[in-house]
């Protein structure tokens, strides 16, 4: 585990060691197509649900660095590029806060970049998803912790007046930040800018791990059970694993190059 500073919220996260058995699971979730059970493995994995999707997405690329590795293939142009994740969070970290508490008479919301991750599935929620909080009068009600029926029947509470406001937020360009810009002669320039109020960031971080899709996964942990215990291989981080399979590979090239084509134990 270790301690990182979150750029939105500016508050410190802890991040739970991250295992092979994690991104198995999640390889499967993203062969099967399932979107939301990705979301909510992820929320389950990490414990972040209560973080928005800035510090959310920070949070994962600090664990594709700190536990897989420090670049991601990227096509641009359509042309091939891998890109450095310690350069795409220096310039994440550059996004301001976005938090704004609109009054109209005895009602008053917050307006913030949403909580959970939109998807293509979930993107007619996204002007549910920035009303953080409604308060009338002296009573106030944080719409992240109510059921999806119950958000809904509060926001139908509010005077047609907010929607321009909430609308206006919505489309605000600010929101948008470059993670990655080309700027050489092999790439034509292009920047790769996300919006955290659309699904960008969720589509970003499904390609995040998709160096270790379903196939893969399950081709390192069949070579790796002939030298460990299954159970051993799935708790150990990506790191490990790499290692593993790094030697497996060097033992078997070894024993190709004595002309023994034998596995032993």
């Amino acid at each position: 585990m270790f301690a990182v500073d979150l750029p939105y919220s500016k508050d410190k996260f802890v991040i739970p060691v991250i295992t092979f058995k994690d991104i198995f699971n999640l390889s499967r979730l993203r062969y099967d197509n399932n979107t939301l059970g990705f979301v909510a493995t992820l929320d389950n994995i990490l414990k972040f649900s209560h973080l928005n999707v800035v510090d959310k997405f920070f949070i994962l690329l600090k664990i594709k660095q700190f536990f897989v590795n420090d670049t991601i293939t990227l096509t641009v142009n359509e042309k091939t590029v891998n890109v450095l994740l310690s350069n795409l969070i220096t310039n994440l970290c550059e996004l301001t806060n976005k938090h704004q508490v609109i009054q109209h008479g005895q009602y008053t919301i917050e307006l913030d970049l949403p909580q959970h991750f939109l998807t293509q599935q979930s993107f007619s929620d996204i002007y549910e998803s920035v009303v953080h909080s409604i308060a009338v009068g002296s009573q106030k009600f944080d719409l992240n912790s109510c059921s999806i029926e119950d958000k809904r029947s509060l926001l139908e509470l509010l005077p047609p007046t907010f929607m321009p406001y909430i609308k206006k937020f919505v489309m605000d360009e600010s929101h948008k930040v470059t993670l990655f810009s080309t700027n050489n002669d092999s790439l034509d320039s292009n920047n790769l800018t996300v919006n955290f109020i659309t699904s960008q960031p969720y589509e970003f971080i499904y390609l995040l791990f998709s160096d270790y899709d379903l196939h893969s996964c399950r081709e390192i942990l069949f070579s790796l059970s002939k030298r460990m215990n299954s159970e051993t291989i799935l708790q150990s981080t990506v790191n490990d694993v790499t290692s593993y399979m790094t030697l497996y590979n060097d033992e078997i090239k070894q024993q190709n190059n004595s002309g023994n084509t034998g596995i032993g134990i």
